[in-house]
């Protein structure tokens, strides 16, 4: 594919949603990644003009906030759970939660359904279930993303999740995907 396709597939994909709280689980080939994640932020952001929530397991939120803002992508209505750990490095802003590290799930629990019971939130853009799976078993990721999912749903806000297509993702894969509504799969040619 390329890239031209990729941003096809994953706008046609969006744009199709008929429903506020469907789940995308999008999953893509590393050299895919950052095209698709932009790509989606892009559309949700600037297209839509929806109000968001990154969370953020694998990059401190100003990394992503200035990629995102040379990628041209209005960051105005996304907030941030940097769940990287360099909580020390930051300066405390409006628009971030920090949370300790991508182990503490409850935490990053809490911090969504606070951001979510603040505010109106019209989708959660989580990054990525691979940094999750450097933390957790299995097991423990369909429990939390579950919840998470249920929560969510009840709430009517969708939910993308971004998923490295490599090896250690195909154990949580099969468990994940029962839970979204539309699956996006980024072949590498």
């Amino acid at each position: 594919m390329n890239e031209s396709e990729i941003k096809d597939k994953i706008l046609k994909a969006f744009g199709k949603s008929n429903r506020s709280n469907k789940i995308f689980l999008v999953v893509t080939p590393p050299e895919h990644y950052n095209l698709c994640k932009y790509t989606l932020l892009k559309y949700l952001l600037n297209e839509k003009n929806m109000k968001g929530i990154y969370v953020a397991l694998n990059r401190a939120y100003s990394e992503i906030l200035s990629a995102s803002k040379g990628e041209l992508i209005k960051t105005d209505n996304l907030r941030f759970i940097d769940c990287s750990g360099e909580r020390s490095k930051q300066i405390p802003k409006s628009n971030v939660l920090f949370v300790e590290s991508p182990s503490a799930l409850t935490e990053i629990s809490i911090q969504i359904t606070a951001q979510t019971n603040k505010e109106k939130i019209d989708f959660l853009f989580f990054d990525s279930l691979n940094t999750m799976s450097m933390y957790h078993n299995p097991v423990i990721i369909e429990r939390f993303m579950h919840f998470l999912f249920n929560k969510l749903r009840q709430k009517e806000v969708a939910a993308s999740i971004m998923v490295i297509d490599e090896p250690g993702s195909k154990k949580i894969l099969p468990m994940i995907s029962q839970f979204a509504d539309i699956y996006i799969y980024i072949l590498i040619e």
